[in-house]
């Protein structure tokens, strides 16, 4: 039904086309999960909390204040975890696999909008490109779902396979959904340093992104990765060495969080909280509980997100990499910008800093919309970390989701969505695509 209505809006934009696709995606799941058959006890949720768990769902984000191992049914939960791997693999590669899978051929049109899903430079190849995405998560997927149940089971009996399988889930499309909680879930496994490795590097795999795991898979070696795969991967390990020493610092000896661990469980919790505040977003402790300083961190670490072309959003961490090295070589007064003895377009360096203006501009409104609405009296800082975990994606939570009034909600499921469709899309459909041969004189202004 859904593929139908989405074909029939094919007159439109690409762009707005791809929006489209998540909305009704969104709203069907929020449908889905309303029916008594989706909900313990029968249906007792308002729709308005349905709704935005099923935005949260299909944006991969994991922002909710509902319980979904109470709430929801097994086939709720079930259908939580199918909705977050479309959410997570993106609606038009969702549509491209059913038309793979049932013989249809994949159009120009069709194959446009998956490169424009992407951001990719042209269409060349997206058909291979999205069953070699299909094929590899769903191996990253089946060895993690394995090697958590390995843990899962002497505990919870066959119940632990299907747990195994949703953290797998939750951890590759970067959704932070811990059907657990507190009984069990990721918040109780800070002195059980297996199943948190294995949570870290099944999301640090959906993080890095689609294109340079293949270009790792195919290569194999350093010398011969693409720029965008060895930018994406030296940027995400300085990321996570400085995040990792800081929030030891920081965090290793307050008695809320990490005191009472042992100094290597410690390192394990740290490089956990690293990874969870850029990709997965599963809550360690409590958030009330940390320093300001350590909220700032995630806040700045949220911001960046992950990599490109990945289940997960920030600026992307290409982005922040671009912006530095810019940035250096305009301080060494160089007009070329330089890294690992390839010149980057100039046409790349705008398109970076243009992302960084956007999404501090959405950040901003979303931050200053919630305050204007906000009547719990929450702090600047509480309405600032909701603001910049829904828009990136994260999930991490202040501990006030479940007490903001109805228009704060509301304001969180649009930058959810925004997060999740992504900048490019977003000035894709707002973009005047017309071309312009006209050239206007040129003029010097003073700037800084």
């Amino acid at each position: 039904m859904i593929k139908s209505i989405i074909s029939a809006l094919g007159f439109f934009h690409r762009g707005f086309l791809i929006m489209a696709g998540f909305a009704l995606c969104m709203l069907f799941c929020a449908c889905v999960l309303m029916l008594p058959v989706s909900q313990n006890g029968g249906a007792h949720l308002s729709f308005l909390d349905v709704l935005f768990t099923a935005v949260s769902v299909i944006s991969v984000t994991g922002l909710s204040y509902i319980d979904i191992e109470k709430e929801f049914s097994l086939f709720g939960q079930i259908f939580i975890m199918i909705m977050s791997e479309i959410g997570g693999l993106g609606i038009v590669t969702a549509m491209a696999v059913w038309g793979i899978s049932t013989g249809k051929r994949i159009q120009l049109r069709e194959r446009l909008l998956i490169k424009d899903s992407f951001n990719l430079q042209t269409p060349s190849g997206v058909v291979w490109l999205v069953k070699r995405i299909v094929t590899t998560t769903l191996w990253i997927e089946c060895i993690s779902s394995i090697l958590l149940s390995i843990y899962f089971v002497p505990q919870y009996g066959w119940k632990g396979i299907y747990l195994g399988c949703w953290y797998s889930v939750a951890s590759f499309c970067n959704t932070g959904f811990d059907i657990l909680g507190a009984e069990g879930g990721v918040a109780g496994l800070m002195s059980h340093p297996y199943p948190l490795i294995i949570i870290y590097l099944t999301s640090l795999l959906g993080g890095v992104g689609f294109l340079v795991i293949n270009d790792v898979i195919d290569k194999r070696s350093w010398w011969n990765f693409q720029l965008n795969t060895k930018i994406v991967i030296t940027t995400g390990l300085f990321l996570t060495v400085v995040s990792t020493v800081a929030f030891l610092c920081l965090e290793g000896e307050n008695p809320a969080s990490m005191a009472a661990l042992s100094w290597p469980d410690k390192v394990v919790n740290a490089l956990f909280m690293a990874s969870s505040s850029r990709m997965s977003g599963f809550s360690m402790v409590d958030m009330t509980a940390l320093k300001p300083a350590t909220l700032l961190l995630m806040i700045a670490l949220m911001s960046v997100g992950t990599g490109p072309v990945s289940t997960g959003g920030g600026i992307r961490t290409t982005t922040l990499a671009v912006l530095y090295l810019s940035t250096a070589s305009w301080l060494r007064g160089r007009h070329q910008v330089v890294v690992y003895h390839k010149r980057i377009p100039m046409q790349v360096l705008y398109k970076a800093l243009n992302i960084f203006f956007i999404y501090s501009g959405f950040v901003f409104l979303t931050t200053f919309a919630m305050l204007v609405c906000n009547t719990g009296g929450f702090s600047f800082g509480q309405i600032l970390f909701e603001s910049v975990s829904a828009f990136s994606t994260v999930g991490l939570t202040a501990g006030v989701t479940a007490q903001l009034n109805t228009s704060c909600k509301i304001i969180l499921m649009i930058a959810m969505f925004i997060g999740r469709v992504g900048i490019m899309t977003l000035s894709i459909v707002l973009g005047d695509r017309r071309k312009r041969n006209l050239q206007f004189p040129e003029e010097n202004i003073s700037i800084g």
